[in-house]
């Protein structure tokens, strides 16, 4: 009964540390027990469950450094007993839960697993590893020798860890890939492709667009040069050669080639890709002016889930680019 209330103590002290570790952790000045901020939107992902490795490694850790402390201070006794600590723990956490009543708050799943993991953990370690050393009079601690050699490690893993943070910035995509970096990027390849398919697309333009929407002609423009520079740079000429190679091997199966990436059963060039992207593109942008013309037309083009955001950011570019390029050159609206 005695080993049992100073258990019990040593887990509340356990408690009370994870509590301190959670509030300091998520900067949480709230309920110092709740581990982490909870809110009713969806968006924040913390929950009140908290956080899994304080859960489930810190009593492992615990119970194994307080076995090391009650042996060198010679209470073998209790070193025994300290398998009490985190099924205690977790009594104290479920109580605390209840009288909060909090138990529809938190995710009870995960909690529970939680729980199981942080158990088996903790036995683990107490009777595969603690358990053992005890039993055999070797001290639960490391030696003074192995000692300093953690401490080196750990100075080094410092130094590794200091050194980069300082050069992590250097590495920041903001950095490696600023906005200027890609506006640069979009115009050469801009630049290339205009020369090369500028006249013929701009024809293809004017022949998919009717009369009355000849005002919106600069930005069917840019959307197919968008879909051009995006598709290009995720097939570049190689790999478009490759998958002209495949089709001839495989005859009569569909692909998707060229530089637009349209889907086909027959070998076609670059150009005939523009010309199948054109009548395909312009038709659902026309369709849905009124509502994200845009989103419609990339959606309906390629339904990946990052394509449309990453096509619309090209297209953003271009617009600015071409205001005094295509745009300019647009004829004026029919009557």
């Amino acid at each position: 009964m005695r080993f049992f209330l100073l258990n019990l103590l040593l887990a509340l002290g356990l408690f009370c540390l994870n509590a301190l570790l959670g509030a300091i952790q998520y900067r949480h000045r709230g309920d110092l027990f709740a581990y982490g901020k909870f809110s009713f939107d969806p968006k924040p992902e913390q929950q009140f469950s908290g956080n899994f490795f304080q859960k489930t490694v810190n009593p492992a850790i615990y119970t194994a450094l307080l076995c090391a402390l009650f042996q060198r201070a010679g209470w073998d006794t209790l070193c025994r007993s300290l398998w009490l600590t985190v099924p205690l723990y977790w009594m104290l956490r479920a109580l605390y839960i209840a009288a909060k009543n909090r138990f529809w708050l938190i995710n009870r799943r995960y909690e529970l697993l939680s729980a199981v993991f942080s158990l088996l953990l903790g036995e683990g370690v107490f009777f595969g590893a603690l358990m053992p050393l005890m039993e055999a009079g070797e001290s639960v601690f490391i030696s003074a020798q192995d000692l300093r050699n953690a401490v080196w490690f750990a100075i080094l893993a410092y130094i590794a860890k200091a050194a980069w943070d300082v050069c992590r910035g250097a590495f920041e995509e903001g950095r490696l890939y600023s906005q200027e970096v890609r506006s640069q990027a979009i115009r050469r390849r801009y630049d290339v492709f205009s020369r090369r398919y500028g006249a013929s697309l701009r024809s293809l333009v004017d022949g998919c667009c009717p009369a009355e929407h000849r005002s919106r002609r600069g930005e069917l423009v840019c959307l197919l040069y968008a879909v051009m520079i995006y598709e290009d740079h995720n097939r570049p000429p190689l790999f478009r050669a490759a998958e002209r190679l495949w089709m001839a091997l495989h005859p009569g199966k569909e692909m998707t080639l060229g530089i637009m990436q349209v889907k086909t059963r027959r070998p076609i060039p670059d150009t005939e890709s523009i010309r199948l992207a054109a009548e395909k593109l312009v038709p659902v942008y026309l369709e849905h002016l009124r509502s994200h013309p845009l989103w419609h037309a990339l959606r309906d083009y390629n339904s990946g889930a990052d394509y449309v955001q990453e096509v619309t950011a090209i297209y953003n570019e271009l617009l600015q680019l071409l205001s005094y390029d295509e745009l300019a050159q647009s004829p004026a609206p029919g009557p």
